[in-house]
């Protein structure tokens, strides 16, 4: 909305309409009526309240009349000029200057310092009626505590409030720079510590000038038998016996109150060592030389090597021996001790050890117990044998044919390739692999000559070649070196070994030419290259195309699908798989379009057995295109991922020797199955389309 203000003309202006700082200012009311919040006077032309803005809000010709610049807070000398407050004060406008107004006079502040800029600084309530008491506040709040006190000087109020000087045993206690100082002490009592706050704290009577030795302070010093001058030379050592021996002279001091002989040695226990240590005038008297292995002949202890000691007559004897040794020369006095390291175990036997602990081993024994029956063999060369102790053991005498170990022995063994039994065991020559099949030449494969291992030298054998090997031959999937170039079961073309025409696995395939583009498909279900028509086989490197053969069954995905890529193929997409089953017929079944319910393997083939049959058994369930068992025996992985997982789910084709007719179809494609599954039921077969790497054309 516009503000409009109606201006009176006055002498020499012109009647016309001025703007001024966007406010429209006319010299009459306009002709549609007076806008909200405008007043016309008759005389001024408008009627408006003055605000302090240096304007003449309300057209009387005057500027900010309502307002008083030199004393209003909040516009001190000139419009908008708010004083700011003081600390526990309120500020004050005077002259158009901000100055300090009244203190909060409820928490008792004042302006102490006089000082208008820091406000009124000192807060304090009058307490005690205003009079001023020693208790560390300022009771009349002229902002000093305790002034009427010294406390430097005062004997009642000393460095603090209410600290009196007294002090024990002593009436001349003065308060000096605000610590009692004792000045004096009172009859009997005296400041021996020199400390001012336990006072004369000792007291005492003289006895006498002369300090006495009583243990007694006679001349109240605060010492008691000090300065009492040595006496003369005595002895510790009391009459009859006095100093000798190791006993030394001393001097009478003052200990204790008593006149003692300090100093000088005085007798002790007497000790091993060729003195007079009790100075009773006899040398080690306390000692047994004669029988006492601790001092046997002297004051040294008896030490024989491993034995218990005893002394007799001043001498070291063997009372004893410690375990595991033998005082084997039976000498009692000889220094060796129990000189002999040994354990007695039993009757000496053939060991190696002396068990007896005699000193004599094995047969230098002569009570070595002989040989209880006989360990050595009696049987061919072996016959006649005798036992011997050689070398801590028994060892076996054979004759002439017997291999041995070694020079002494119980054992034997087959130490020669001679066609001898050498060992005594009825067999010949076992420790070598006479007889064992091997291979002989420089090829390998099929084309490696065979044989068996004989007898070379009397130490190593030799290959006796019995069967030669073959020509080479076109490469087929089954686990084979058909073509001896070192490769087996070669998904891709090996080095040139039969003139160029054998390179390569040569899989059963069967074209699929109906389609675009043109693929390949295992004519037979997938299998492993060892695979018999009884056993699944064990080798997983890749995946064959053979006939006769149980194919490969259970699978994980994972694994049909690395078995594909090996063979140089992959796994059938699920359109590859139904056109392969269908033909360009589009067959209800591989054979066609009515049920055979013995033409392929499903439920209705065997219903007691429900097995899964070699590849190629039912000569009728073959597709349009050559593809046998496209219809039950194994159900079959396809590449066509249904599920994304993890882990994902894949199409599975063709049915199983356990579905009825309806799951027999080359159609039925409810089956799935996570890419981990495992089935008794689940087998694969691989394709590749013409033209893609590693597919014939």
């Amino acid at each position: 909305m516009k503000r409009w203000i109606a201006l009176l003309l006055v002498a020499g202006c012109e009647s016309s309409t001025i703007t001024i700082e966007g406010l429209r200012v006319l010299p009459e009311p306009p002709p549609d009526g007076t806008p909200d919040g405008i007043v016309f006077h008759p005389d001024l032309g408008c009627m408006q309240t003055e605000i302090c803005d240096e304007r003449d809000n309300d057209c009387d010709l005057e500027i900010d009349e309502d307002f008083d610049l030199s004393s209003d807070a909040n516009n001190c000398g000139e419009c908008g000029n708010v004083c700011p407050a003081f600390t526990n004060a309120f500020p004050k406008c005077e002259g158009g200057a901000c100055v300090l107004g009244d203190c909060f006079t409820l928490n008792g502040c004042t302006n102490l310092d006089r000082i208008d800029s820091n406000g009124c600084e000192y807060c304090c309530l009058v307490s005690n009626a205003g009079v001023e008491d020693c208790d560390g506040i300022d009771n009349n709040c002229d902002g000093q505590t305790d002034e009427p006190y010294d406390l430097m000087g005062d004997e009642n109020n000393c460095g603090t409030c209410g600290t009196v000087c007294e002090r024990t045993c002593t009436d001349q206690v003065e308060c000096i720079g605000g610590l009692c100082v004792v000045q004096g002490c009172l009859l009997g009592c005296f400041d021996c510590n020199d400390l001012d706050d336990d006072g004369c704290e000792y007291q005492c009577v003289p006895t006498s000038a002369t300090e006495l030795c009583n243990d007694i302070d006679d001349n109240c010093d605060c010492q008691a038998d000090e300065g009492i001058p040595s006496g003369g030379p005595c002895c510790t050592n009391p009459p009859p016996n006095g100093c000798q021996g190791q006993c030394t002279e001393g001097t009478y001091e003052c200990f204790n109150g008593n006149v003692v002989c300090m100093g000088g040695q005085g007798p002790i226990g007497e000790q091993c060592n060729t003195l007079d240590d009790d100075c009773d005038g006899l040398t080690d008297e306390d000692f047994d030389f004669d029988s006492s292995p601790a001092t046997c002949g002297g004051c040294t202890a008896c030490d024989l090597p491993y034995a218990y000691e005893g002394c007799q007559m001043g001498t070291c004897t063997v009372q004893g021996c410690e375990p595991g040794h033998i005082n084997l020369d039976g000498s009692l006095t000889d220094p060796d001790g129990c000189e002999y390291a040994c354990s007695v175990s039993g009757t000496e036997i053939c060991d190696g050890l002396d068990n007896d602990c005699d000193g004599l081993t094995d047969t230098d024994d002569p009570g070595m117990a002989p040989l209880a029956g006989n360990p050595c063999l009696f049987t061919g060369p072996c016959a006649g044998a005798t036992a011997q102790c050689t070398g801590g053991s028994w060892c076996c005498q054979y004759g002439i044919g017997v291999e041995l170990a070694g020079p002494c022995t119980v054992a034997v063994q087959e130490a020669l390739c001679d066609g001898l039994d050498g060992n005594c065991d009825g067999d010949t020559d076992e420790s070598y692999p006479v007889g064992d099949v091997c291979t002989g030449g420089t090829d390998v494969g099929a084309c490696a000559d065979t044989g068996v291992f004989v007898c070379d030298t009397t130490t190593s054998v030799m290959c006796d070649i019995t069967n030669p090997g073959s020509a080479p031959t076109h490469e087929l999937c089954n686990n084979v070196d058909d073509d001896c170039d070192g490769l087996t079961d070669e998904s891709s073309d090996g080095p040139a070994t039969c003139g160029g025409t054998c390179q390569g696995v040569s899989e059963n395939l069967s074209l699929i030419t109906f389609t675009t583009p043109d693929f390949y498909i295992y004519t037979y279900e997938a299998s492993r290259p060892d695979a018999t028509d009884t056993s699944v086989g064990t080798i997983t490197f890749r995946s064959c195309s053979n006939t006769d053969v149980l194919p490969w069954a259970p699978v994980t995905w994972y694994d049909a699908d690395a078995a594909c890529a090996a063979a140089g193929m992959r796994l059938c997409g699920d359109t590859e798989w139904q056109d392969a089953c269908e033909g360009s017929g589009n067959r209800t079944y591989p054979y066609g379009n009515t049920y055979g319910a013995s033409t392929c393997n499903g439920t209705d083939y065997d219903p007691l057995a429900d097995a899964v049959v070699p590849t190629g058994t039912l000569s009728g369930c073959v597709s349009q295109d050559g593809a046998y068992d496209m219809s039950g025996n194994v159900k079959e992985w396809t590449s066509d991922q249904v599920l994304p997982g993890p882990p994902p789910a894949y199409e599975i084709r063709g049915g199983a020797y356990d579905n009825i007719a309806e799951g027999l179809t080359c159609q039925f494609d409810f089956v799935v199955d996570e890419a981990d599954g495992l089935n008794p039921n689940r087998g694969f077969r691989c394709c590749c389309a013409v033209g893609e790497p590693g597919c014939p054309p």
